[in-house]
């Protein structure tokens, strides 16, 4: 929580948002580590954003496109695990020592592949 920063270690950017097109929100001020600061003074000097609101509207993207990633993964392995369980309850199962005994193997294989 942001109470809980040391004043020391809280710098505050001129940052104002509004995200939405909807007049009933108001800009949004946020209060930043000196850290966080620094980073983005940062990525202004590289010229490559021309301001500070052009750094945080690509980190919120680059947030949103994580997420999307994770969610999507997220269902992949839930969708996995469903058919891993489905193959349990029908005894197509393997026994724990061949598949130790199969990556095993594999590991030995790739190890004696490395130059």
């Amino acid at each position: 929580m942001l109470a809980d920063i040391e004043a020391e270690h809280v710098s505050c950017l001129p940052i104002r948002f509004c995200f939405s097109h909807r007049a009933s929100l108001k800009p949004m001020t946020i209060t930043l580590k000196s850290e966080q600061e620094k980073f983005i003074q940062e990525k202004l000097k590289t010229g490559k954003y021309k301001t500070v609101d052009a750094v945080i509207i690509e980190a919120f993207r680059l947030l949103e496109q994580r997420d999307k990633h994770y969610e999507k993964w997220l269902e992949e392995t839930r969708k996995k695990v469903a058919v891993g369980l489905e193959q349990l309850n029908r005894g197509e199962g393997i026994e724990g020592e061949i598949v130790i005994n199969r990556f095993k193997e594999k590991l030995r294989a790739l190890r004696e592949a490395q130059p």
